[in-house]
């Protein structure tokens, strides 16, 4: 695992940044892009202003670029962006370290972040496509789960649900972003009925146990209501055109846990640890 305490802090200023930006630079590493998803507007506009009122220039973890690839802190990035900050901070891993040192990198800080099983079982299955041809990584389902902490059954389940959206000849376009909902931490909504009165209640879940359920139409949950009426949850085949998608909608504390998710505050350096010149290049 890299050890970014190695590594110099370097200082650039906003005119800078946006020469790196004319050219196209200064974007995610696919890796991280693919692992670790962006907050909603509203996250990085709270994370803009706690920013402005933070000391961050000293205290706040820089942002991590290889080859002029953030690979750690591209939310801080696009919210220092926001609130157009004069001053950035960066960590610069030199070009020579190989990637897959990088990508080991980007792996365990996607681990560390505070991210529900359902996200971290479809953060593993996205590694295990991008991996499982990699003659260097040999990647597998079983060791994608290890990797992220979660059980072999989840990540199938996953690969499951990808497989039924890629075959369905009825797949809706919302469909077609449930991973990335569920990733993003937004929910699955979807319908129950009452077997004798018809009457149609909507329930949300982020349990990948549960939609697998759905998508596999055995799901048979049974829920009483407050007047005693008995609801079966309904199968894909029979309510395909009923399953409602949020897209980019959050429980309240989950919500409320990434908004106040600041980044790690880093050892203090001493002064000739920081490279504050014009003339350096990340």
């Amino acid at each position: 695992m890299l050890d970014l305490q190695e590594y110099k802090k370097i200082q650039l200023k906003s005119d800078k940044i946006q020469q790196y930006l004319d050219k196209g630079e200064l974007k995610p590493h696919p890796l991280n892009e693919l692992l670790d998803p962006y907050p909603t507007e509203e996250e990085i506009y709270a994370l803009g202003n706690s920013l402005i009122s933070t000391d961050f220039t000293n205290k706040l973890q820089p942002i991590v670029v290889w080859r002029r690839q953030i690979v750690d802190g591209k939310s801080r990035f696009k919210a220092l962006q926001n609130i157009n900050a004069k001053v950035y901070w960066f960590i610069k891993i030199p070009d020579d370290v190989n990637e897959d040192e990088i990508k080991e990198f980007i792996k365990m800080t996607t681990i560390r972040r505070d991210k529900t099983k359902t996200q971290k079982a479809i953060a593993a299955y996205r590694y295990y496509l991008e991996n499982s041809a990699n003659p260097s990584t040999k990647a597998t389902l079983d060791s994608s789960a290890k990797m992220f902490g979660v059980s072999i059954k989840m990540v199938q389940m996953v690969k499951t649900i990808d497989h039924y959206i890629k075959i369905s000849n009825d797949t809706t376009e919302e469909e077609k972003k449930l991973l990335d909902t569920l990733f993003n931490g937004g929910f699955y909504q979807y319908t129950l009925v009452n077997k004798t009165s018809g009457e149609v209640v909507k329930k949300s879940t982020t349990s990948i146990s549960t939609i697998y359920n759905i998508f596999k139409g055995k799901h048979k949950e049974e829920k009483i209501d407050k007047s005693g009426s008995m609801y079966d949850e309904l199968t894909p085949e029979k309510t395909i055109d009923e399953i409602l998608f949020v897209i980019a909608q959050f429980d309240r504390d989950h919500q409320l846990r990434l908004m106040n998710r600041l980044p790690e505050v880093i050892k203090q350096d001493g002064d000739e640890n920081i490279d504050n010149d014009d003339e350096v290049e990340l």
